[in-house]
């Protein structure tokens, strides 16, 4: 009896101490790795994963302006000693280098290099200088959140858009992109492709703070979807 006194003692003095292991072992993971302070979503703006990167510096002539499938400016083409990179910013951004930097100007600019979509390397732009202005890279403002506007719209598909990873996930219609999940795409199959009648509603992207767009692009969420006849809601 005297035993058994002595173990459940043993038990109530160590419970807070497995409790308290049992929560750090929560928090740093299966494995035990400590994670991250920023693991919710304080991730530096652009970074993504991959942890600390080395920033070089690469000077040359500004070529011309790049633009992402929604037209909207999120890079430029770089020309340095008779070869051209790629440079790429975050979307937001586009004003205020626009504004720093001219094509045909000289810049230089601080950032890491990367394999683009193509296996060719681009340059993740971290601060660019043009004469005495410099632009750094930031966050976008949290307050400054575009008003999505409902909408709806039909026509014929004139060109299939898509992600990163080449997987459709929009269609254009004449001057309007409408984006969806890269799922939506592959159920529908071959029910979207250039030339296919389809109607859309669904609410219109707002610009956000600081982008500049090639040209009058609407960009439409899709919320629903019909073609051949058949009305999907888009999840």
């Amino acid at each position: 009896m005297k035993k058994i006194l002595i173990a459940i003692a043993a038990l109530i003095i160590c419970a807070p101490v497995f409790a308290q292991q049992t929560e750090d072992d929560h928090r740093r993971g299966p494995h035990g790795e400590g994670r991250p302070p920023h693991e919710k979503g304080d991730r530096p703006h652009g970074r993504g994963k991959g942890g600390l990167r080395v920033l070089s510096e690469y000077k040359g002539t500004l070529v011309d302006f790049t633009y992402n499938e929604e037209k909207a400016y999120n890079g430029f083409t770089l020309s340095s000693e008779g070869k051209n990179t790629e440079v790429r910013f975050a979307p937001h951004l586009a004003k205020e280098i626009m504004s720093a930097a001219k094509k045909g100007g000289n810049v230089t600019i601080i950032g890491f290099k990367r394999s683009g979509k193509d296996g060719a390397e681009v340059i993740v732009l971290n601060s660019i200088t043009s004469g005495s202005k410099t632009v750094y890279e930031h966050r976008p403002e949290r307050d400054g959140r575009p008003k999505e506007e409902f909408t709806k719209a039909d026509g014929k598909i004139t060109a299939l858009a898509k992600d990163k990873e080449g997987r459709v996930n929009g269609v254009y219609l004449d001057k309007s992109l409408v984006r969806f999940a890269p799922h939506v795409a592959f159920q529908l199959g071959d029910k979207l492709s250039v030339g296919k009648a389809i109607a859309i509603t669904g609410y219109v992207r707002g610009n956000r703070e600081g982008e500049v767009f090639v040209e009058n692009t609407k960009v439409v969420m899709a919320q629903t979807l019909a073609v051949d006849g058949t009305t999907y809601a888009v999840r």
